[in-house]
């Protein structure tokens, strides 16, 4: 197998770095020798103080270097099955440098943790409320520039005649064009944004409920933090978890008795309080950590040792970013948190990533390719490529457009995304990766979901590799649309999936059984035949839901560590006929691609 790699020698840093792994590989550079063939290369991994270096050697004694790449100067590409691609940071995506050939998956995840220690980002960001208050201020203030400079896209035409028109953008520059070309250009200009800058959740940190409450017999607080991603980027989440975790005991290993000549070691018992599971939500497009409190009562309730990571990625709620990549950039947030919270005392333990729409394509990608220790997945109405769900939006509204028509339209939208936010939508493919997932997963799709239908799902399902009887994945298929709350049913089957897979103690009834049957009398009775699923409510509004009268607001009780009284909870406002859910820019996304699809067909 050919190995055409280049890159810039770091000899003399190379001959003081540490040893980090090494081995065998198949290499190929398509970029320098597209027509040539792998070739067998000696790959090794080292680190010092200046940082880590791949290097690719033709023996394995390393006495013949070919090539050295500095590991910070690069990104990972994931491909199918046992193929990895790297390229500069900034460069196109398709400008490869080098391409790994791997001999199984087991090969290819042990590299993928290589790189990833490798390159662990140095953490030097203090959790304080101060600090965090400049964060939030510095972000407001960089994301009102990016809007204010995204306005001046919009044109507006001052004279028209002769199906020509004269057109003037915000800065006060005129263009003469046709009339049908400023259309197509206008409606080009609002689905770029529609994909990539969709309204930015706004909330406020209250939102996100009392910072310590009680659940279920069970004292929780909430701890926000933040960390910074590979880029550099300012990724901002919060964690709900116990007060007090489940104390587990850690057999550790003592040095070796000198009485004995057979040198039998002791064994020393030491007791710490450790998490037994993390469940990381991720939320859909236009949306934010917010979003995770109708998930929060359900993964509390798996037991004392489980705590929530709610995080908001990048270009959404107030995490820095002024652009989305609906999955292939926000694989880097998720890990970027996964290696924080790895370094605390009480760890991780069994990882759950629970997503939604956009967030469900990132738990998909990251699983397949940088997490596939992941214990569990639930992906709700993930969408199977970007692509292909943005041709399905628009067959859907403009069915009469031949089929070339679309494709004019989508490369007009590749085109832009590419020049604006830095990614290309074919590398944003969740099918092109899922027979790499080796993690099960339950997919759960609506029915009447008119923007990501539950064909996608199930494309997902039939592309996943077999992983033996014990670890089959699921599909529930609920009825509504794609922002609707989840009824009973489909909570009870998440729960039943959750406790299975991360080996968590089973429950004689899962929750949303539970508080159907307690909380169902504080409907009126007309309304209880068509009542709500009252898992979807926050923890602390389920407590005060049942206290003792239905007429009660029920105060939470503050944990005593806690020194402050908290305020109580009014009841939600669907229970009295209102609407409370947050949702996805879906109407905006649909129409605007349907407008491209239609002014590509006018102009072609």
């Amino acid at each position: 197998m050919l190995c055409a790699c280049y890159g810039e020698s770091s000899g003399d840093a190379e001959q003081y770095a540490r040893l980090v792994h090494s081995g065998w590989l198949r290499l190929r550079i398509e970029q320098s020798n597209p027509f040539g063939l792998e070739r067998r290369r000696f790959v090794t991994v080292r680190r010092s103080e200046l940082g880590a270096w791949i290097s690719c050697y033709v023996d394995e004694g390393c006495r013949r270097l070919l090539a050295t790449l500095p590991l910070g100067s690069l990104e990972f590409i994931g491909e199918p099955r046992l193929i990895l691609e790297m390229c500069r940071k900034g460069a196109h995506p398709r400008e490869i440098v080098w391409r790994l050939r791997f001999d199984n998956l087991q090969c290819k995840h042990e590299w993928w943790r290589i790189f990833q220690q490798a390159t662990e980002f140095e953490q030097n960001i203090q959790d304080s409320e101060e600090e965090e208050e400049d964060i939030l201020e510095e972000i407001d203030d960089r994301r009102r520039d990016s809007e204010n400079s995204a306005s001046n896209v919009e044109r507006g035409i001052v004279w028209e005649r002769h199906g020509m028109c004269v057109v003037e953008d915000n800065s006060g520059r005129l263009n003469v064009e046709p009339r049908m070309i400023h259309t197509a250009k206008l409606a080009y200009s609002r689905i770029i944004r529609a994909f990539i800058r969709p309204p930015r959740a706004e909330y406020d940190m209250s939102a996100l409920g009392p910072r310590a409450f009680r659940f279920r017999g069970s004292h929780y607080i909430r701890r926000d933090k933040c960390v910074r991603n590979y880029r550099g980027r300012l990724v901002r989440y919060s964690i709900w978890r116990p007060e007090h975790f489940p104390i587990l005991e850690d057999v550790k290993i003592g040095k070796s008795s000198k009485r004995k000549k057979d040198q039998r070691q002791r064994t020393q018992k030491k007791t710490q309080e450790r998490v037994q599971a993390t469940i990381i939500y991720l939320h859909g497009n236009a949306s934010s950590r917010v979003e995770a409190l109708a998930q929060l009562a359900l993964c509390l309730n798996l037991g004392n040792g489980v705590q929530v990571i709610a995080l908001d990625c990048c270009g959404s709620g107030k995490s820095q970013g002024e652009y989305v990549s609906l999955g292939f950039k926000e694989q880097e947030d998720v890990l970027a948190v996964v290696d924080k919270e790895k370094q605390t005392k009480r760890g991780i333990g069994h990882l759950a990533l629970w997503g939604r729409s956009m967030g469900a394509v990132t738990a998909m990608l990251v699983a397949s390719t940088r997490l596939p220790e992941t214990s569990a997945l639930i992906l709700d109405s993930a969408f199977s490529s970007l692509p292909e769900l943005a041709l399905d939006i628009a067959r859907r509204g403009a069915s009469h457009l031949p089929a070339f028509v679309f494709r004019s339209a989508l490369r007009w939208i590749r085109d832009g995304i590419k020049r604006r936010a830095d990614f290309d939508i074919v590398d944003v493919d969740a099918a092109r990766h899922a027979p790499e997932c080796v993690v099960p997963a339950l997919f759960i799709a609506a029915s009447d979901d008119n923007f990501v239908e539950p064909k996608h799902s199930a494309t997902l399902l039939s592309l996943l590799p077999d992983c033996g009887n014990n670890n089959h994945s699921q599909q529930c298929i609920v009825p509504g649309s794609h922002n609707s709350t989840r009824p009973t049913h489909c909570f009870d089957q998440i729960e039943i999936f959750l406790r299975e897979k991360l080996g968590l103690q089973s429950s004689n009834l899962p929750l949303a059984s539970e508080l159907d049957l307690s909380l169902s009398p504080l409907l009126p009775q007309a309304r209880r035949s068509s009542r709500p699923n009252f898992a979807a409510l926050a923890p602390w509004t389920i407590e005060n839901l049942s206290s003792s009268t239905a007429s009660q607001d029920g105060a939470i009780v503050d944990s005593p560590s806690a020194g402050r009284e908290l305020a109580s909870t009014p009841t939600p406002r669907w229970l009295n006929g209102g609407n409370e859910q947050h949702v996805d820019k879906v109407d905006e996304m649909q129409a605007a691609t349907i407008a491209v699809a239609e002014q590509a067909g006018a102009l072609l």
